[in-house]
């Protein structure tokens, strides 16, 4: 009740994604205060990456005018302040738990007569698990064949797994799907088969930069690579363990969604379906 009764602004934010200034990248001219409670599940910490901070500089060595509180405790009355352009592009803050809250006080401008030329902040929320939390989040599917078990373990990053009607396919999907990603990003997934069985990948959309990766390498080491031009293209992956990576090379923007598919199979042993972060 106290959140939403400062401004309209003000939200509890459970999900990945972008947060700003009201009507980013547009400078506010009029006066405003704003608290967003930003939330990770259990076992999780909120990750926010500041892309841009531009408001008013600090007067006498405190921020008089605009400011932007950055808790990582998750209270109130702990944090940094931060205004000007103090915070550089890119910089990470980590939530202590599963809580980190900012809070922005911007100045009456037009109350002033003054034309505010500068536009805010804007960044990014990514929720990444907790090492220090020993419980593991764990989406399991189990089809109505008793040979057949398909299950996928979240284990970093942001990228989502949703479930479908069969038991045994997953759609793998970029960062607060089917809104587009705002690049950096990465994510780490785990999907297990526990039965012999092949992997049938389709990427049924597909629309991000040259430059971001998303990869099967087999183990091998031949690579799989999927492209904005790899749309509808199906391909079978047999092999002991494949690891797979999604990471953006830039800040770029984008979109993708893979249906994986566990086909049951007598010829090949147990498969590993192994996601996870690859420094390129």
């Amino acid at each position: 009740a106290l959140i939403h009764g400062l401004t309209p602004y003000s939200e509890e934010v459970v999900v990945t994604g972008v947060v700003s200034t009201p009507g980013y990248p547009t400078p506010m001219q009029q006066g405003t205060r704003f608290i967003k409670l930003l939330r990770a599940p259990e076992c999780h910490r909120v990750r926010l990456v500041v892309e841009k901070l531009d408001v008013y500089q600090r007067i006498d060595g405190r921020c008089l005018v605009d400011a932007l509180a950055i808790r990582t405790s998750g209270r109130l009355d702990q944090g940094e302040i931060f205004c000007g352009q103090e915070i550089s592009s890119g910089r990470e803050f980590l939530s202590d738990n599963t809580t980190l809250i900012l809070d922005y006080v911007g100045y009456d401008y037009a109350s002033s007569g003054i034309v505010n030329k500068r536009p805010g902040f804007i960044a990014t929320v990514a929720h990444v698990r907790d090492p220090a939390c020993g419980v593991q989040e764990n989406i399991s599917v189990v089809s109505s064949s008793p040979k057949q078990n398909f299950s996928a373990d979240i284990m970093a990053g942001n990228c989502s797994v949703e479930l479908t009607n069969s038991a045994n396919i997953f759609n793998v999907r970029s960062p607060g799907y089917p809104a587009p990603y705002q690049g950096p990003v990465a994510c780490s997934l785990k999907l297990h088969t526990m039965e012999p069985s092949y992997l049938k990948v389709k990427a049924t959309e597909a629309n991000f930069s040259k430059r971001d990766r998303l990869i099967f390498t087999l183990p091998g080491g031949s690579n799989y690579r999927i492209s904005s031009a790899d749309k509808n293209v199906v391909r079978s992956l047999i092999s002991a363990n494949s690891d797979v990576s999604f990471r953006t090379m830039s800040k770029s923007s984008g979109v993708f969604s893979v249906e994986v598919e566990a086909i049951a199979s007598n010829c090949h042993k147990v498969r590993l379906f192994h996601i996870r972060d690859i420094d390129y």
